[in-house]
């Protein structure tokens, strides 16, 4: 009888796992169940690019049910709860799907209401939702400061294997702040100060270098 594998979340981490099992199927014969609360796969390394407007969000997406079910079974949906006992997963219409194995991929959750007037006046490269309004943002900026930052992150700590990590990539300070400043450039904006920080310190030394040495038209800080 095929073993049941059930993976939670359809990004980088649970699109690998699946395309590793399906390469299995000429000698291992795997039920494979893909649960997301998403349709489409968000290739989120690109969300700069829609953010400076050099792609549109429809250029970094596509459809996830034909890939999975090339060879597994999708499901769209929230998870609600699991229980490793009776090795089930609970979904959002009280259904659910029992597995031998389980795979949890969910990435990482961005706290935007823990950042102090992040509501009012806060933009991000990491959501679909997010960039598009940080493009049209910069679209219309004409004077003022800009601050590009990342935060530290908090991971689990059962497993000691696991490394400890200040931050993980989902904030590319460098690579946005030099994409907005090439773009206000080429606009020929000058009332302009650009400040960037983040948990690694070494990191900030190399921008500063960088900085300093490619920006003459405004004022930049690291922190």
């Amino acid at each position: 009888m095929a073993k049941k594998l059930v993976i939670i979340g359809a990004g980088f981490a649970g699109l690998t796992v699946f395309h590793h099992v399906s390469a299995w199927k000429d000698w291992e014969e795997v039920d494979v169940t893909v649960i997301d609360e998403r349709e489409t796969f968000l290739l989120k390394p690109s969300l700069p690019e829609v953010a400076l407007g050099e792609k549109d969000i429809r250029d970094i997406t596509f459809p996830l049910r034909p890939v999975i079910e090339s060879y597994g079974r999708f499901i769209r949906s929230r998870v609600h709860r699991i229980d490793p006992k009776a090795q089930e997963v609970f979904l959002d219409d009280e259904a659910t799907v029992s597995y031998d194995f389980l795979v949890i991929a969910l990435g990482g959750k961005k706290d935007f209401e823990s950042v102090p007037g992040f509501r009012e006046y806060g933009y991000s490269v990491c959501t679909d939702i997010l960039a598009p309004r940080l493009h049209e943002a910069i679209s219309n900026f004409e004077h003022g400061n800009i601050l590009v930052g990342s935060a530290p992150m908090l991971s689990g700590t059962r497993l000691k294997d696991v490394p400890h990590l200040e931050t993980a990539c989902e904030g590319p300070v460098g690579e946005v702040a030099f994409m907005i400043d090439s773009e206000l450039q080429r606009r020929g904006a000058t009332k302009l100060a650009l400040s960037a920080t983040a948990p690694q310190k070494s990191s900030l030394k190399m921008l500063e270098t960088k900085f300093t040495k490619h920006l003459k038209t405004w004022p930049v800080s690291m922190k």
